[in-house]
């Protein structure tokens, strides 16, 4: 295996969505985007941040005395609007059968309150919920028991008691135990993404587009440093939609991958390329992050806001998330 330096393993978990209530046609002033981090006190912290970009953000989080909550450090944050109502999901640390420590998936937002009654368990750190009509496509990982390595599990998450029967998908290659996912869904088709090791230095990202379809390698993608975050959005670009997966190179580069679809109808036509993300003007270095950063991406009509921390941070008390806009004409 590789020496590289991984991400760090307690990197804070953070997403990202659009604010669903105050992005209004009639007032362009209220639009804005919603940022929401694991704080210190393992509770959700949020920060709303204008999608001007000469605007700073309106709403930061304050401790005013917090309780201690229960959600994993180093684990994953996933945002969603489901049947209409803002809902993150987070993974809670909890105990297994035998009383050892494992972490299961639920709501943290509008309430906190786990799915599938608690039953939904992982021991490893990738969450990632994509949502699709009234149902919410939830994917974690699980160490086969019988140690042999990773599989991905796919949990459709119907109804308000949020309720689904787990499948596993059996990917090859399979994951890494650090490995993030990240997922997304169009026309009522679905997209997750991971990681994997391939040899040597090379720690490739995966897609796959559907259960029956054997994972395919980013182009590229190989230099994206062990455990990476993986954030995924959507955007049109030239009248055309097209996918972004960010991800940290071994370099500490921030990385775009660019995913287009030959055929609309068909989201397995996609087709990848990559490029490491350079400065906003021609004066300013490409974004380097740290490796105690995750990352967070959303979509407006000119950017991709990236979340990242930026690299060197030198204590705790540094690692404070940048919105990067990353032009949307720049991948014409």
């Amino acid at each position: 295996m590789s020496d590289l330096t991984p991400v760090d393993p307690m990197a804070v978990a953070v997403t990202a969505i659009l604010n669903p209530f105050y992005n209004l046609p009639d007032k362009p002033q209220s639009e804005s985007l919603l940022f929401f981090f694991v704080q210190g006190k393992k509770q959700l912290g949020m920060d709303r941040w204008p999608l001007s970009l000469d605007r700073k953000k309106t709403l930061i989080y304050t401790d005013n005395g917090t309780p201690d909550g229960t959600i994993q450090a180093g684990s994953s944050l996933s945002a969603v609007v489901r049947r209409g109502v803002l809902t993150v999901y987070g993974l809670l640390a909890s105990t297994d059968a035998q009383g050892r420590p494992t972490k299961i998936v639920s709501q943290v937002i509008p309430i906190q309150n786990p799915v599938i009654k608690g039953q939904m368990k992982t021991d490893l750190p990738g969450l990632a919920v994509a949502h699709n009509a009234a149902s919410d496509l939830t994917y974690i990982f699980h160490t086969k028991k019988d140690a042999s390595g990773v599989s991905l599990v796919q949990t459709i998450l119907t109804g308000d008691k949020v309720t689904g029967n787990p499948i596993n998908l059996n990917q090859s290659p399979a994951p890494l135990e650090t490995s993030k996912l990240a997922a997304l869904t169009y026309q009522s088709q679905r997209l997750v993404l991971y990681q994997a090791f391939k040899g040597g230095d090379s720690y490739p990202i995966y897609w796959n587009a559907g259960s029956d379809q054997t994972p395919i390698e980013i182009p590229g993608s190989g230099t994206a440093a062990p455990g990476t975050a993986l954030a995924i959005t959507a955007g049109v670009v030239s009248g055309k939609l097209v996918l972004f997966c960010y991800f940290m190179g071994e370099d500490q580069s921030l990385n775009a991958a660019k995913g287009v679809m030959k055929d609309l109808n068909d989201i397995k036509s996609l087709k990848w390329t990559c490029n490491v993300v350079p400065g906003l003007e021609d004066d300013q270095d490409a974004p380097k992050l740290s490796t105690q950063s995750m990352l967070a991406v959303t979509t407006d009509e000119k950017h991709n806001h990236v979340f990242f921390i930026e690299d060197p941070a030198s204590s705790t008390s540094d690692l404070k998330y940048r919105n990067f806009p990353d032009p949307l004409d720049r991948f014409e």
